[in-house]
């Protein structure tokens, strides 16, 4: 049966992705589950509405590796959002 991550967990994902700020400015609608062995992380991050393409690209590649990477067998999915000012 599906569930949500544990509270531990959620944390350490928001705490990396916040560490990226300034570029990263905030995040939103974080949903993770557990499918047997299967960690699944799914959220919007908010980015510097002045970074290029490329660079948000890199940054949101860089929040999954290191996700993935804190949380053993886990699947991560990221959309960009620019801010808006």
């Amino acid at each position: 049966m599906d569930k949500e991550l544990p509270s531990p967990i959620i944390k350490e994902i928001e705490n990396t992705i916040m560490r990226y700020n300034p570029s990263v400015k905030s995040y939103h609608k974080l949903r993770t589950r557990n499918a047997g062995s299967v960690k699944f992380v799914e959220f919007h991050v908010v980015m510097d509405y002045t970074l290029s393409f490329v660079k948000s690209h890199e940054i949101a590649e860089q929040i999954v590796d290191e996700i993935k990477e804190k949380i053993g067998n886990s699947e991560v999915t990221v959309h960009v959002d620019p801010d808006k000012r």
